[in-house]
């Protein structure tokens, strides 16, 4: 097998058209927060937590915030949050006080003003009332994380980053399925979405690897053994859902219904996978290749990633980041990715069933859903 570094998954022509797509798109919070994460690990990923000419000015975000609140709002607690390790990095390189007192505002709303559940730990996705949404993995806790490693004060620093993980386990004790460890999509509140949406899964399990690459990475690491190997745990768990995976190398929206390809949701598995052997350094799951594979076929030549609805900000987001992982794996190991050619040429309907059989559920489409 040749080297990664010479024959990339994708071509840098093709992700300079996934990049731009993306940029050019991403206009809500959650969309501009997993933006911002892509941008820095493709071009400044020496100041990722695994490892940007500048990172994206967030003036355009601030001039929306309000006092003492969110960054951006839209009646989510959650999805402004996710904009905060870029906050955070460009207040510590710019030392400029509008971006430093932007993020301790927007901590002391998650902390003061956004609901909790009834043991008042873990903070609600909603801003109205509580509610968990697997999405809130990776917008709040690596923002709480990151926040914490840069505290002076030792004992405020464990404080924030034992809060972090506390977060992902009291997420993981509302959503997970027992019957397949996967994460529903949203419980709790006045309505609820039981199925197991494939980018759900992918939010999770990036999420939770952040925060245990800030934890693992922070001066107290040696203190957090215990927490840090729960989160690569629990991530391993998701991971496990290329157990549904199609012949196509994709995986359904709903993992649990046989609804349709879903290139979004493949994406930030088939990421979380190759960020998860990183880690560990384990050989990457055989299936985040296949879907690799699938994925490099659904980029078209005008950088956009298809099977995601018209357009997909996060899913052009979640292919840059798997483009850097999967450089970083296979130039690590000195190999490429060893992969059967899809027996699906062109991006047409799947018929493919998963395995284990899936359930027959409804057709909807949550990533265009307005986050009510």
């Amino acid at each position: 097998a040749g080297e990664a570094s010479i024959t990339p998954a994708f071509s840098p022509v093709v992700i300079d058209k996934v990049i731009k797509n993306m940029v050019d798109n991403s206009k809500r919070p959650w969309e501009r927060g997993t933006m911002m994460e892509a941008i820095i690990e493709h071009e400044r990923p020496e100041l990722s937590v695994f490892g940007a000419q500048q990172v994206p000015s967030l003036d355009e975000m601030l001039a929306d915030r309000k006092d003492n609140g969110p960054f951006q709002w839209d009646g989510s607690a959650a999805d402004p949050a996710s904009v905060g390790t870029a906050a955070m990095m460009h207040a510590i390189f710019s030392d400029s006080d509008k971006y430093k007192d932007a993020v301790k505002d927007e901590l002391i709303y998650l902390h003061q003003d956004v609901p909790r559940d009834s043991s008042y730990e873990i903070i609600s996705h909603r801003a109205d009332e509580f509610q968990a949404w697997a999405d809130f993995l990776a917008m709040v806790p690596p923002t709480i994380a990151y926040y914490g490693v840069y505290q002076s004060d030792g004992y405020e620093r464990e404080r924030a980053l034992k809060f972090a993980w506390r977060q992902c386990q009291g997420y993981r004790d509302i959503l997970r399925d027992p019957d397949t460890g996967l994460y529903r999509h949203i419980m709790e509140g006045p309505w609820n979405d039981q199925g197991l949406w494939a980018t759900g899964q992918g939010w999770a399990a990036f999420g939770m690897l952040r925060v245990h690459q800030t934890i693992s990475k922070s001066a107290i690491a040696s203190s957090l053994t215990s927490e840090a190997q729960d989160l690569l745990n629990w991530t391993k768990e998701l991971i496990d859902a290329w157990a549904h995976q199609l012949e196509s190398g994709a995986l359904f929206n709903y993992i649990d219904r046989q609804d349709f390809e879903d290139s979004s949701g493949t994406a930030a598995v088939a990421l979380a996978s190759y960020r998860y052997a990183l880690i560990t350094g384990t050989t990457v799951h055989e299936s985040a290749e296949k879907a690799l594979r699938r994925l490099t076929e659904l980029v078209d030549d005008d950088g956009w990633v298809q099977r995601v609805g018209e357009h997909s900000p996060e899913a052009q987001s979640f292919v840059v980041m798997l483009d850097v992982a999967s450089r970083e794996y296979y130039n690590q190991s000195g190999t490429a990715p060893s992969l059967p050619t899809s027996s699906a040429d062109s991006p047409s309907e799947p018929t493919d069933s998963p395995t284990p059989a899936a359930k027959t559920g409804n057709c909807h489409r949550r990533r265009h859903r307005r986050r009510m």
